[in-house]
Parts: C-alpha cells; structure tokens; sequence
C-alpha cells in the first residue's frame, strides 16, 4: 500500500536546518507518512502558493493521499526573476526571493514591520527595484492579493481531494478591518476549517505562548525561529486537531 504523503511549503520557519527539527519532519516520523517539503528559506507568500500548486500536480498523478501542510510567511516579502544566480534543477525557474541582510536592522517591532533602507543591502542587480518596491509597499495591496490566491489554492485542493491545513508560520495577518475590497476573501478564508485563523495565530506566537525561546534571538529577538522542541510541540497540536 502507498504511504500517506505529507506534502510541506514555507519559508525557514517550516523546514529542517542545522539548528532545529521542523514540525513537518514530527509529523511524518510519528505517523509513518512519507515527506517532500519544498520550503525554502526566504519565500515569499506568492512564491509559496505558486510553488504548492505546481509540486501537488505533480505528486497526484502518481499519489492518492496527499496532505499538504501550507505555512505563510510575512507579506512584506517579495521576489523577482534572477537569471544571475546559479542552482541545480530548480522547477521554479529563475524565481528567487529578494535577499537581505537581516542582521543590519532591529526586527522588535515584528516581521511585518518595514525597514526602509533594508534595500541597501540587497543585490546590486535588483536593488533599485527593491528600493521602489518598499516605496510603494502597501498591506492593503499584499494582502489582498494573497487572500485571492489563497482562495483560488483552496479551491484547486478541494477539487483536487486534497487534504490541506494552512496557517501563519511567522506572524498573523495584519488587521484591516472590514475593506470591501478584501472582505469577501476573507470570509471564505475564515470559514475554512482546514485554516488557521490568520488573522489570530501564527506557528510563532503560539511557540512564544509556552514560553519557548527562538534559537536567533540574537538577531530577530522574539521573531525568531522557534527551536526543535516548539517544532514538535506545534507538530502535537497540528495531530490533535487536524489529523
């Protein structure tokens, strides 16, 4: 009998590294299900959606049970096609996300939060682009666009039978009160039980909230990525509740 896949995208906060077990890795050695996480650091919410898209097209033409552990990352994220940099058989083209040098700024006010001059320490190449992006940057925009996508991800893994649980990983949704322009989005999105509250919670808050300490605290202060104990404590919680 084929396993039960654990399909995984995110940013940092959803993958394995040197300094911490990620809750998709608990969940798949608990229960015995085969794991292919695709996150990667540094990507942007359209970035993980696109990608999801592709990956569980891919993987349903050969698998029947998929389930798909989605972690959103902060809005002020943003890419750009890079042909310069090299990687090996990548199936995302030549997408990668705008990369900073997160230690030059203080991060205590929140993820979300924008630096201004953090462009100055992006990539010769697109750094006037980054420049002009944060100038126009506006959560209205990012977050609209995101619950759209999100709604259409939704729509395509319900139609596909694919079981999903989708939630913040860094932080909640910035509130925006009832927009007319986002509020039909949004109350699909919070309807949705196979969705987290995004506007509520966040893998990270809900570490924070048992009192785990991120293992960069010395550079993102509370932000920080949560260590393995945090991972397997959200992986429990994920299995109580959705699985």
């Amino acid at each position: 009998m084929t396993k039960t896949i654990i399909y995984s995208n995110s940013c940092s906060f959803g993958i394995t590294s040197k300094l911490w077990t990620s809750y998709s890795d608990y969940i798949s050695q608990e229960l015995d299900y085969t794991l292919v996480n695709n996150g990667k650091e540094g990507s942007c919410n359209r970035a993980i959606v696109r990608k999801t898209l592709r990956d569980i097209i891919k993987l349903q033409s050969n698998n029947q049970n998929i389930i798909a552990l989605i972690g959103l990352t902060m809005i002020t994220r943003t890419e750009k096609w890079q042909p310069w940099i090299l990687q090996n058989n990548s199936d995302d083209g030549d997408f990668h996300p705008v990369s900073v040098n997160h230690k030059s700024f203080n991060w205590s006010a929140g993820l979300n939060s924008l630096h201004p001059d953090v462009w100055k320490t992006a990539d010769q190449r697109i750094k006037n682009f980054y420049k002009e992006w944060l100038l126009l940057y506006n959560p209205e925009e990012e977050l609209t666009n995101l619950c759209a996508d999100l709604v259409m991800l939704t729509g395509f893994l319900k139609s596909s039978k694919i079981k999903y649980i989708i939630f913040n990983n860094m932080e909640p949704f910035p509130a925006l009160g009832e927009a007319p322009f986002l509020e039909e989005f949004a109350n699909i999105l919070r309807i949705d039980q196979n969705i987290i509250d995004l506007w509520d919670f966040s893998f990270g808050s809900y570490a924070r909230s048992l009192g785990y300490t991120p293992v960069d605290e010395d550079v993102f202060g509370i932000h920080g990525h949560p260590n393995s104990d945090a991972h397997k404590s959200f992986a429990n919680f994920l299995m109580s509740k959705y699985f």
